[in-house]
């Protein structure tokens, strides 16, 4: 079920693992959040089920840890990770799915299926390198600092206008 139910009502914090010790988790989220703040404690992993949402922050209390995955259509409406402490990872846009991220994006890594992903629909920029393992759409509606690699599919990246990508974009296939 849903933790929290509006965002009048929301939880506090949601720590995913113990953040007092170095054990982590794997949690699947078969519901929606509705919290402040989603925390990723020790490199824990977080997976959303199909068509359930985040309304809160996602972060972590150490940069490039933690790992976010949407398992289908999803929207998280807040900022993801921080300028200083990046998630390790972000999987997103599996086949025929689409997953929106209204803020900021910070991520070590964001990889991208046959899916879309919209980044920052509501505000925000993306600090993430964006790897494609599909022929998914990348639609930045914010700046991109990262490199962007294509890994051999043929996938298309949308940038609005007057937005930048500020690093290399790559492909290790010919003619892709």
């Amino acid at each position: 079920g849903n933790i929290g139910d509006t965002t009048s009502n929301d939880v506090n914090i949601l720590n995913i693992g113990d953040n007092s010790s170095s054990k982590y988790t794997t949690t699947i989220m078969d519901g929606n959040v509705f919290a402040n703040n989603t925390i990723l404690n020790n490199d824990s992993t977080l997976s959303l089920a199909d068509n359930k949402n985040i309304s809160s922050d996602v972060t972590t209390t150490t940069n490039n840890t933690g790992t976010l995955n949407t398992l289908g259509t999803s929207i998280i409406s807040g900022n993801v990770g921080t300028s200083s402490n990046k998630l390790k990872e972000i999987n997103a846009g599996n086949t025929g799915e689409i997953t929106t991220f209204s803020g900021n994006v910070n991520a070590t890594t964001t990889k991208i299926g046959a899916g879309t992903v919209n980044f920052n629909t509501n505000t925000g920029n993306t600090n993430s390198n964006v790897v494609f393992s599909g022929t998914g759409t990348a639609n930045l509606n914010g700046n991109l600092t990262g490199n962007v690699n294509f890994a051999g599919n043929d996938a298309v990246v949308n940038l609005a206008d007057n937005k930048n990508i500020s690093s290399d974009v790559t492909t290790t296939t010919n003619n892709t």
